[in-house]
């Protein structure tokens, strides 16, 4: 296996690797093929990136763009909270870029492509226009292995969230590799203002 690979706008004909790679890290029923290849051609507010070694899809990350007036409808439930909190750091900011999910296949870590891929992300959101990231690293009893990525790439910490995909993960039906159907894993919530200096 060689040390390159290339990050690249995903297609729809990587759905079933992405899906594989999320369900693989982020835990069993988290997404299918169908819904990946939904959200990739669902517009212009969505972007995947995937990490390309050896001819196969090996990473992958998404972000999307959201308007400040829609701000308050998105987020976790019970976690309404943070969207005011959100609103507040990002000032008269009018497009919020939130950095969804990334995964790399175990084979692969360690080599980059995490940081690579919140790269591509960023820039990706910067083209849009969006004036403010942010994310939730999901922190698991192993730790957290996108929260460096996103302090490497400029963020703030600035809270952690406890039992943040609780709710989500039983509403939505997906399992967490470490508690099952009820995670109580928590979320480190990250931002940077945008475009970059």
């Amino acid at each position: 296996m060689s040390a390159a690979f290339e990050v690249r706008p995903a297609r729809v004909a990587d759905a079933p690797a992405i899906s594989e790679i999320y369900c693989d890290t982020l835990g069993p029923g988290y997404t299918s093929p169908a819904v990946v290849a939904e959200e990739l051609t669902s517009g212009p507010r969505a972007a995947y990136f995937v990490a390309e070694a050896d001819g196969a899809v090996a990473g992958a990350a998404n972000a999307v763009w959201i308007p400040r007036q829609e701000m308050l409808d998105v987020g976790n439930v019970g976690f309404g909270y943070v969207q005011e909190e959100l609103l507040r750091l990002g000032g008269g900011t009018q497009r919020f870029g939130l950095l969804e999910n990334v995964g790399v296949r175990a084979g692969h870590r360690g080599r980059g492509m995490g940081s690579a891929l919140v790269e591509a992300r960023l820039r990706w959101l910067e083209d849009q226009g969006a004036g403010f990231a942010y994310s939730f690293a999901w922190k698991t009893p192993a730790g957290s292995p996108a929260e460096p990525l996103l302090l490497a790439a400029g963020f703030q910490r600035i809270e952690e969230l406890a039992d943040f995909y609780l709710q989500d993960g039983l509403v939505n039906g997906y399992a967490c590799p470490y508690h099952g159907a009820e995670c109580h894993c928590s979320a480190v919530l990250l931002t940077r203002p945008l475009p970059r200096a």
